[in-house]
Formats: structure tokens, C-alpha cells, sequence
């Protein structure tokens, strides 16, 4: 691991300016503890107007000095940039900028000659032997090669004539540098990926695993699924990605070391095993929402603020619902591995008390939306993840992302949920949507999920593209919505991520506003079972998941299994992609429902059964 002492924290190749504290945790120096600010366009010129112009700007200080502090005038970009993250940043902005990965020759590796081999070779040794001589001289050719026509101007490539020998050595590059990063964030044990984890959590809070490649340019984070469609920058890698710069959008990668013990992504450490199952509760509460928890506030005639009361988080509930959720896992068939709530179902006193249920039951991963009012100004609506120590420790990691867009209730929705609004105005949830950020959290060896909230689902920007980057396993939508049906704006929506990059995407609503729709009050009749979530995998089509009318909640199983991805540039993973997906699904018994035996009265069935 990395040695902290006073002034630095050494690694084999690179030194961070960090200090040890007392108590020997390490802290960045002062010097270092803010970026260089995003200098501003002026500072930039007219853009990038060279190879040269392009690699300082990602370089601020240097291929081989940390990005903090100050900008240097004249960076040293002279050395090839040792650290796979960093050199993987560089050569995939060329790429971009280029749009070289359009190119025909680029296609399966047809036009690229030993690429493949070449470059898995020199990646498994940039992994395994980072002071090899023959590693050594392999990357100052390559840097070399594009160092010679670093005055040439950025431009596209033509598709017509070969891709010139610059091009070639960025592409080697990135290939290398991304098979050097196998494991990265993942459990693996190479220098890369332990030294990785150590920088990544001192340096930058996750935000990048890049060392010198400044994140107010460009971030890179591990990766979990390349996409089998498409032909964009994400299909030529495995276990990287490039991000925009973090003002843009907070990115983050946590590595999560509460995962079982020895496992990991890397085919280098894969043993045959039985397929991981986890068991999944859904609990689609609050149960009932009032008219008084729906509050509108006009700001003119044609538009007004609507705010939520949230009445399901004080009095009764907010007391007895732990209890109440331990008693449903208690009622489900087999164990409680992933449990989930919708969009604004708990206050933060409710979350405490279901995460000290989720401690003692050993719940793997908990998933709710929270109501946060505790600041001043408008509240957020948070997605919040907690992922319990896998060990039975008391240690967790818990972390939240604020929902990106404000949901516009329109005239059909006034009047479906019966609402206490004013029907010829426009409705504008009052939330603060600033801060805009995403996580992506490993919850099991080579798996991560990532959560959206309700409008995030329908809206590209600014997440999805860096959650399809980052090529999650699971996306779990937070909703606050009508039944789901697959003819439905969710379903719709959830097929992007099961295409690219191959995402299983968890959609649950809460049944409160199920029972107000007036759509499914006019369509179904008698015991119905209104769908209250969604399950989309890679290459199926969204399964409602039905909830019966006398029931609390739905439990199902997912199983992780193994798939062969390979690059645009004709990369193996190996077999060692992780796509969850739905037990039972074909025998039509995949979903549970999960009755209380005695049920409180604000935890209100969609109907009631005789006893």
C-alpha cells in the first residue's frame, strides 16, 4: 500500500504532495488542496490548436507532476506520462478530438497490424513489471512518435487515406494503458489497481484515478461494461473511461472494499464458482399521499412552485416503519440482499433507522430516496445508496446524489392524480438541482450500480452519458410516478442503458400515487395488481413487476452471470463482464408479493382481504 510520511506519499513512480497528520491519517498539503481553477478560455487560446497545445492543457503541471497547485507555464510533456490512467486520459481525448475511432482500419483491429497482441502484451507487463526496460523503451517510442508532429493542428481524420503513424502510437497507448488497468477499481491486486484505489481516495475523492491529468480537463474512471452497440470512444475500452471535467459533472467510482473478500473483476484471479444470487425487496412506500402533502405556491398567473409535505415521514410512521420494513424481510423466501425505496419515501431519521435493519440483517445494498430539507432554501431530492460491510462490521459507505431535474406536473397529471392544483397553470417541483453528480458504487466483485431519480430517467443530460461511460451494471430509477406499464415513458426510457453499455436497469415507484391514477382506477377492476416497478436486462424486453392488492411489498431474485465483451479495436475482457439478470423470468413466477401479518394502519394496501 501507499507509505505516508511527512511531506509525501510514495508509490513506485509517483509522489504526492501529502502530509501525515498525528494520528497518521494523510491529509493534501495545503500547497495542494486546490486545483488550478479551470483557467479560462482566454488562458486556452482559440481552443486547442495542436497536439502539443491539447496535452499541456491536460497536463497542467507535467506528464509526471500531480495536477494541483497553480497551472505551469511551460508543463514538461517530454516524458510519457507512467501512471495507465493518465496515459489512457491523453490518448483518448486525441482519439475524440480526432474522431479517429470512426476510422475503417480501426474496425475489429482489421487496419491496425499486432495491435492486439501487441498491446495486451505490453499491458499485462506495464501491470506486472512497471520497471521493465523493455516496457521502457516501448512507451518513449510511442510518446515519441506522437511528440514528432506534436505542432500539427487537432484535426479529423480522413477516412480515405491510412491513419498516420501518430495516431497509431495514441491508439497503442490506450489500448495498453487500458489492459495495464485491469482490476482498477475493482478488487484486483496489480500495482495499478492498489496503488489506484490509495490516490483516487487521497488525491481527488474518487472524483478521477487520473495523478497528473487535471480533472477541470478531463477525468478517468474505472469501467465495468464496454457496449455492444454503437461506435463511439466507450467501445475501445474495458477498464477505463474518460470523463467530462468535473465541473461539468461530478463523477465518482467507489471501489468499495465491503465487497466479499477476494473478489474481484480480473480474469487473472477468476476461479470456477456458483453464480451470485442476490435477493431483491421492493417497498413501494409511502402508501397514501394526502391532498395537504401537495402544496402549491403561484409566483404568477401561469406558473407556480409545487412542494411535497411529506406526511408519511412524521407521526406513526416515522417511528414505526423500521420495524414494519424488518417484519416484511422476515416475510420474504429466501435472503434480503438488495432493498430498495422510491423517489422522497423516507426523511433522514427513517433512512438511520432502516440502515440499523440493513446492519443487522446483513442487506448487502440499500437504495432510497430521501427528502432532504435540512438546509436552508429549497430541499433536494436524494437518491442515497448505503452499502453494508459484507464482513458484519459496523463500517459502511453511504453516499447520495441530488435529482438533476425538476418534474413539471402538467393539466392530465392535475387531474389522473386528483391533485390540489390549479389545472390551467404550469407546476415546477421546488428543489434545488444544482451540484450536479453521479456515483457509481461496486456492490458485487465485478459489478457497480448507479441510481437516477424520477426525471433523471427521461433527460439525457448531464449523467446518462457519463453513467454509460462508466459502464455500470445496474441502474436503479427512483420514482414518484403513476402504475408502470410497458407502454410508458419508464420502460421507454430504460432500454437505452440495456443497449448501451448494457445496463440492468431497477425502475419502483411508490404505491401512493398508483392509488390517486385515475388511469389504472379506469382500466383495471376488482383485486388488480398494478405494476409498481420495472426490470429491464441486456436483450430482453422491461418486465412490470406486479404488486398484489393486499400486499407491502415485492421480493425477487437476480443472479450474476458472466459475458464475453470485446473492443471496437478487437479486445477480449476474457469473459469477465457481470450482467445481472432475472431469475425465473421465463416461468413467469420471478416476483413475490410480500404481505405484513399486521400491518399498521398508515401502511395501507392497494385493497384490503377479508381475514
Amino acid at each position: 500500500m501507499l507509505a505516508a510520511v511527512d511531506g509525501e506519499v510514495h508509490c513506485p513512480f509517483l509522489v504526492l504532495p501529502i502530509l501525515a497528520t498525528g494520528n497518521g491519517q494523510a491529509v493534501l498539503s495545503s500547497h495542494s488542496a486546490r486545483g488550478f481553477g479551470g483557467a479560462s478560455r482566454e488562458n486556452q487560446g482559440d481552443f486547442v490548436t495542436s497536439i502539443a497545445d491539447q496535452i499541456k492543457w491536460l497536463f497542467p503541471n507535467g506528464t509526471r507532476a500531480v495536477a494541483k497547485g497553480p497551472r505551469s507555464d511551460s508543463p514538461d510533456i517530454s516524458i510519457f506520462p507512467v501512471w495507465p490512467p493518465d496515459a489512457f486520459g491523453v490518448a483518448a481525448t486525441l482519439i475524440r478530438m480526432t474522431e479517429s475511432y470512426t476510422h475503417p482500419d480501426v474496425r475489429g483491429g482489421v487496419g491496425l497490424g499486432t495491435h492486439v497482441r501487441d498491446t495486451r502484451q505490453f499491458g499485462r507487463l506495464w501491470r506486472k513489471s512497471p520497471r521493465s526496460s523493455k516496457l521502457t523503451a516501448w512507451l518513449e517510442e510511442q510518446w515519441a512518435a506522437v511528440l514528432q508532429c506534436a505542432s500539427e493542428k487537432l484535426d479529423r481524420v480522413q477516412r480515405s487515406a491510412p491513419l498516420p503513424d501518430w495516431l497509431l502510437a495514441v491508439f497503442r497507448l490506450l489500448a495498453a494503458s487500458d489492459e495495464a488497468s485491469e482490476g482498477l477499481g475493482f478488487g484486483g491486486e496489480t500495482w495499478v489497481a492498489l496503488y489506484g484505489e490509495q490516490l483516487a481516495r487521497l488525491q481527488w475523492d474518487y472524483e478521477t484515478w487520473g495523478f497528473a491529468l487535471s480533472p477541470d480537463v478531463a477525468c478517468v474512471q474505472p469501467k465495468g461494461r464496454t457496449p455492444p452497440v454503437g461506435c463511439n470512444l466507450r467501445s475501445l475500452s474495458l477498464h477505463l473511461s474518460l470523463l467530462p471535467p468535473r465541473q461539468i459533472v461530478q463523477t465518482k467510482h467507489l471501489p468499495s472494499n465491503n465487497v466479499r473478500a477476494g473478489a474481484s473483476k480480473p480474469p487473472h484471479r477468476r476461479r470456477p464458482r456458483r453464480r451470485p444470487v442476490m435477493g431483491a425487496l421492493l417497498v413501494p412506500f409511502p402508501y397514501t399521499i394526502q391532498d395537504k402533502d401537495v402544496v402549491g405556491e403561484p409566483v404568477d398567473k401561469h406558473w407556480g412552485h409545487l412542494r411535497l409535505g411529506c406526511s408519511w415521514a412524521k407521526g406513526k410512521p416515522s417511528t414505526e416503519l423500521a420495524p414494519f420494513v424488518e417484519e416484511l424481510i422476515n416475510q420474504c423466501p429466501a435472503k434480503v440482499d438488495l432493498l430498495v425505496f422510491p423517489e422522497v419515501a423516507l426523511s433522514w431519521a427513517q433512512l438511520e433507522a432502516v440502515k440499523a435493519v440493513v446492519q443487522r440483517r446483513r442487506v448487502r445494498l440499500l437504495v432510497a430516496g430521501v427528502h432532504d430539507v435540512s438546509g436552508p432554501g429549497p430541499g433536494r431530492n436524494l437518491a442515497v445508496g448505503v452499502l453494508a460491510n459484507a464482513r458484519g462490521g459496523k463500517s459502511s459507505i453511504e453516499w447520495s446524489q441530488s435529482k438533476h431535474h425538476r418534474w413539471r406536473v402538467e393539466r392530465w397529471q392535475v387531474q389522473n392524480y386528483g391533485l390540489p392544483l390549479h389545472k390551467t397553470m404550469s407546476w415546477w417541483e421546488d428543489i434545488d438541482v444544482s451540484e450536479r453528480a453521479v456515483v457509481a458504487a461496486r456492490f458485487v466483485e465485478g459489478a457497480t450500480v448507479a441510481c437516477l431519480v424520477c426525471e433523471d430517467l427521461a433527460r439525457v443530460e448531464p449523467v446518462q452519458p457519463a453513467i454509460r461511460e462508466m459502464g455500470v451494471s445496474l441502474v436503479v430509477a427512483l420514482l414518484l410516478d403513476g402504475p408502470q406499464r410497458k407502454d410508458r415513458w419508464a420502460a421507454k426510457s430504460t432500454t437505452i442503458f440495456a443497449d448501451d453499455p448494457g445496463s440492468s436497469v431497477l425502475v419502483l415507484t411508490s404505491l401512493a400515487l398508483v392509488r390517486r391514477s385515475l388511469i389504472f382506477r379506469d382500466r383495471h377492476e376488482g383485486s388488480a395488481s398494478p405494476a409498481v416497478g420495472l426490470w429491464q436486462e441486456p436483450g430482453h424486453g422491461a418486465v412490470e413487476i406486479p404488486l398484489r392488492p393486499d400486499a407491502h411489498a415485492v421480493y425477487f431474485r437476480l443472479e450474476v452471470t458472466e459475458q464475453e465483451e470485446r473492443t471496437l479495436d478487437g479486445r477480449s475482457d476474457g469473459r469477465t463482464a457481470e450482467v445481472l439478470r432475472l431469475i425465473d423470468r421465463k416461468k413467469g413466477s420471478a416476483f413475490h408479493s410480500v404481505v405484513h401479518p399486521n400491518a399498521p394502519a398508515w401502511a395501507v394496501p392497494l385493497y384490503r382481504t377479508s381475514p
